[in-house]
């Protein structure tokens, strides 16, 4: 796994899915030192390998696997852009119920996924701000990603279609409807 600038990243998060299913990784590691990493078990067919190096930014590509073969795979994270992204409603506060889903158009990929809150005396730690609706989502590959909006049976389900360009925050509103 290398940066940007081409250098070694270690420390990078590596996940192995197999492409006709979405889920949990099938294996998971993490990059040493010199950015090298051994991905053992791997099932063969046809893989998505990505890579994620937390302020850097992310990498994945599709290989396909034999049974028992050894493959070689250069990853380069790209730079990360960041989305500020904030929900809004016509009626009471949505976010202790809401789920938001950022999917990679064109692939269809799930690159991130924020679930609801529960309350903390030192705020939000994970997913969105209460009674704000905002949250941020870093380390996001320069592309376009629909973001998906669930806020529970009071409010219809909403998306909104966003492009995300490297080194650069993205901002985009999903206004929530009251379920009829």
């Amino acid at each position: 796994v290398r940066g940007p600038d081409g250098r070694p990243v270690g420390g990078a998060r590596l996940l192995v899915v197999l492409s006709d299913e979405e889920g949990a990784p099938s294996v998971e590691a993490v990059s040493g030192p010199s950015g090298r990493v051994r991905l053992e078990g791997v099932p063969p067919g046809e893989v998505r390998v990505s890579a994620y190096a937390r302020d850097l930014g992310r990498a994945s590509a599709k290989l396909s696997v034999g049974d028992g073969e050894l493959r070689r795979l250069d990853l380069r994270i790209e730079p990360a852009g960041t989305l500020f992204l904030r929900v809004e409603s016509e009626g009471p506060d949505p976010t202790p119920r809401t789920r938001i889903d950022v999917v990679a158009v064109g692939t269809g990929e799930v690159v991130a996924r924020r679930r609801p809150l529960l309350p903390s005396r030192w705020g939000a730690l994970f997913g969105i701000e209460p009674r704000t609706g905002q949250i941020s989502l870093r380390d996001l590959a320069a592309g376009d990603y629909e973001v998906r909006v669930n806020a529970g049976p009071r409010y219809e389900p909403a998306k909104a279609l966003v492009r995300v360009r490297s080194g650069e925050p993205t901002r985009a509103v999903v206004k929530l409807t009251t379920a009829k």
